[in-house]
């Protein structure tokens, strides 16, 4: 879907696999979850049936940017890895951050967050099930 929706913008490229703190394999561990709320783990990198992840860090390098303009996350409880190490690399050079935290699905995954987040100047606000967090040095 992500091709058919992006075929207009040269720009855009789409990249099949998941967001890590690093460049690892995933497995999705509920198989049986509705299509838009899959959880993964880490694998060893011969799992059957396993995907790419990359760390934001990793993206960033491939594409050449210094900055994320905006980085949005609904990664289903991930975010406890995304933000647990490695963010050093990516946090601060991201303008805005808008984010769905579920602590519901993966526990931790608001500590983890808030955790990286306070070493930083961001502003903080929602809007509906998004926290919106505006980097204040860029």
């Amino acid at each position: 879907m992500i091709l058919k929706n992006t075929t207009r913008f040269p720009n855009v490229v789409a990249k099949r696999g998941g967001i890590w703190n690093n460049n690892r394999q995933l497995a999705i561990i509920d198989k049986s979850a509705y299509d838009n709320s899959f959880m993964v783990t880490e694998v060893d990198e011969n799992t059957p049936d396993s995907l790419p992840a990359f760390s934001i860090h990793s993206i960033m390098q491939e594409q050449g940017w210094a900055t994320l303009d905006v980085l949005k996350l609904d990664i289903e409880g991930s975010e406890k890895e995304v933000f647990e190490k490695n963010v050093d690399e990516w946090l601060p050079r991201t303008r805005m951050l808008i984010i769905e935290v579920h602590d519901n699905m993966r526990k931790g995954s608001a500590k983890s967050l808030f955790a990286a987040i306070s070493k930083y100047d961001f502003t903080f606000s929602m809007h509906h099930e998004n926290l919106v967090f505006l980097n204040q040095q860029l």
